[in-house]
Formats: C-alpha cells, structure tokens, sequence
C-alpha cells in the first residue's frame, strides 16, 4: 500500500495522485539537463556568467525539441518513450559523419 498526502485540501485523492504523476516528468527532465546540457556545471557565479549558461541550455534543449519533432519516429524508443539527447547523440553519431541543415523551421539531417 502507498499513502500520498497534500497540504492541498480541496483535491480529491485521484487528483492528488494525478498531480504526484508529474513529478516524475519533472524528476527526469531536470535529470536530462543535469547530465545532458550540464545545468549543474555553471562556469562561476557572476550573474551574467549564470545568466548565459542558461541561456545557452534554454537554446540547445529548444533546438533538440525541434529535432525531436522533425525525426518523428527515429526518435522514439520501442516504448513510445522519446530518447535522450545523450541517446540520440550515440545513434547519429554511430551512423558517422552528418550535416544538419535548418530549412524554414525544419532540420534536416543527412548522413555523409
């Protein structure tokens, strides 16, 4: 048996447990910018240093989501489940060299 509690009282007890669903989304999402866009690593503590790490994390995590969306089912595991940047980064790569061209809004990429 598992027992969930909420200071939240006006949720019933399947919204409580709907509500705790999402902390596993968000567990692993700071997981994957943790390990894969290195959040943890901030170079200093000067803000602007601090401000352009996550600057640059908020750019690349955008850029794979457009990948992810333009690779459709390449992307996705036998699960459903949609692989990691780190994933991703040992299937193409592993395909060898690859030239990624941004038309409009969409990537392309193309094995050489």
């Amino acid at each position: 048996m598992r027992c969930f509690a909420s200071s939240k009282k006006n949720l019933s007890s399947k919204q409580i447990l709907e509500d705790y669903s999402y902390r596993w989304i968000i567990e692993i999402g700071i997981k994957d910018l943790n390990q894969n866009y290195y959040l943890a690593n901030c170079p200093g503590k000067n803000l602007h240093h601090v401000n352009v790490h996550f600057f640059i994390i908020t750019v690349c995590r955008h850029l794979y989501r457009m990948m992810q969306r333009d690779l459709g089912e390449l992307i996705k595991r036998e699960d459903g489940s949609i692989k990691t940047l780190q994933t991703m980064r040992e299937v193409l790569f592993r395909q060898g060299s690859a030239k990624l061209n941004l038309n409009d809004d969409t990537f392309e990429v193309n094995f050489l």
